[in-house]
């Protein structure tokens, strides 16, 4: 009967641990952490942008292409449905965007 008593422990533990998770998750939300998440991805993207444009005026594009290219980043990176992930290589000094 020992494995009986075993199996229910563990049965026990998960029930125990999945009723923690849940309220640890609500607590989050309630503590505005993915409103912060958000906003965090929020200043990411602007300063990719702002890193696009400074690039792109050093190689001498011209001012109106560039204001065009921030134009067409901002709508390309405005909150959609699935967000768009972010991954810039330091030593490769790229940018490479997925969704």
């Amino acid at each position: 009967m020992v494995e009986g008593r075993i199996a229910n422990e563990w049965v026990r533990l998960r029930d125990h641990y999945r009723d923690r998770l849940e309220q640890m998750t609500t607590n989050m939300v309630r503590a505005g952490i993915a409103e912060r998440r958000l906003q965090i991805e929020e200043a990411r993207a602007t300063l990719v942008i702002s890193a696009i444009q400074e690039a792109a005026m050093k190689i001498g594009l011209p001012g109106e292409q560039v204001r065009d290219l921030g134009a067409a980043l901002r709508r390309r990176l405005a909150p959609q449905e699935q967000p768009l992930l972010l991954s810039v290589d330091a030593d490769a000094e790229d940018v490479e965007a997925t969704e």
